[in-house]
């Protein structure tokens, strides 16, 4: 079991900016910080795009069975997991031990690019989150959005 943490205002922030960053690189239809038991920190969606909360549980869910792939073949971990479908793609990162950036795109958009732009994102949240804990590397496993904050922003 995970212990709980409170991301400050400022380390919130500064998440945001990085997934803004993202969304206007790569105009994902679902871009969301996820804990790794499934939570939904903050997340970016398309308009019509309801299914945030799911893709949040869901995305945790598909990467813990991933880790436990990896165990199983001798690996300590797969750092990222992507599934391709038919018009949409799903790419989930590891930001940290217990936290996941998860990007749902078109197949308009470049499978590389998205790959890099989101690998970034990834290290850039990992040093904010690490920043928030003091610098002590930890990584938070549950987090909530500071009083006042908005963690979903629904607009295109």
């Amino acid at each position: 079991m995970s212990e709980k943490q409170t991301i400050d205002s400022d380390s919130y922030r500064a998440a945001c900016r990085i997934l803004e960053g993202v969304r206007r690189a790569v105009s994902p239809h679902y871009l969301g910080l996820v804990s790794s038991d499934g939570h939904p920190v903050s997340s970016l969606s398309e308009p019509g795009f309801e299914a945030s909360d799911a893709m949040a549980s869901l995305a945790a869910g598909a990467y813990a069975a991933t880790r436990q792939l990896a165990c199983l073949v001798g690996e300590t971990r797969f750092t990222m997991m992507l599934h391709e479908g038919e018009r949409l793609n799903v790419h989930i990162v590891q930001v940290s031990p217990n936290m996941l950036l998860v990007v749902c795109f078109g197949k308009a958009a470049e499978l590389g690019k998205v790959r890099l732009l989101t690998c970034r994102a990834a290290r850039s949240l990992s040093r904010v989150f690490t920043d928030d804990k003091g610098g002590s590397g930890a990584s938070p496993p549950r987090a909530r959005p500071a009083a006042g904050t908005v963690p979903r922003n629904r607009e295109g």
